[in-house]
């Protein structure tokens, strides 16, 4: 997919999107961005957006971008559908904050599938509403997914993981690191439980084997 075409594509968009730039010095950073429209005082070849680390409004140029992938896709109504099979991580509305729920899907369930009917939840007094998801391919199809040789505390402020776990010869199964100020809470397994990991045991005899980072919404 060209650069053009991302251009394109994210203008008038209210997804949260990642992009690779490069400054003026060389230098390569990440930055997250949403809102972005064509710059009004330089032109077609400028973006302006609202970037999350700044906190405010940036302007990019174009051809300092070498790839845009989209973060966080809103969702807008409960009748939309996953567009692939994979794993899926939503940011939903709580109680007083955000929280974070990951399932599998198969393409074509209902977005809100474990957030109606049978599957209704509360969080404190509020029920659990979806505002955005994260898709990511299974594993090994997938090629976000990085081998995983150790857990790093690094940006922990900004980003959550997805990791691929395997206890024996079992299937491969996918568990949320919300990096937690107490390590028994780091895990948060929805596909299979729906709850929380407090113990600790669970993860003996567990082989780790991949993970995907996720940039907070």
């Amino acid at each position: 997919m060209s650069t053009k075409f991302n251009i394109l594509d994210i203008i008038g968009s209210h997804n949260i999107y990642e992009i690779d730039y490069c400054k003026p010095n060389g230098e390569m950073r990440t930055r997250h961005i949403m809102d972005a429209c064509f710059s009004e005082k330089y032109g077609n070849n400028y973006i302006d957006a609202y970037c999350d680390e700044s906190h405010g409004v940036l302007t990019f140029k174009v051809d300092r971008i070498s790839g845009i992938r989209c973060s966080w896709i809103e969702i807008h109504d409960t009748s939309e559908v996953a567009p692939e099979d994979g794993v899926y991580v939503f940011a939903c509305r709580g109680d007083n904050h955000h929280e974070y729920e990951m399932y599998k899907m198969n393409k074509g369930d209902k977005l809100w599938k474990f957030f109606e009917g049978e599957y209704t939840h509360m969080n404190g007094w509020f029920e659990v509403v979806p505002i955005v998801y994260h898709y990511i391919g299974f594993y090994p199809d997938e090629s976000a997914w990085i081998p995983l040789n150790d857990f790093s505390i690094s940006d922990s402020l900004d980003e959550y993981e997805v990791v691929v776990y395997q206890k024996g010869d079992k299937e491969f199964q996918y568990a949320l690191k919300l990096y937690s100020l107490w390590p028994e809470d780091d895990f948060l397994i929805r596909e299979s439980t729906k709850e929380r990991s407090y113990d600790e045991n669970y993860w003996m005899g567990t082989t780790f084997l991949a993970h995907h980072k996720i940039y907070k919404y």
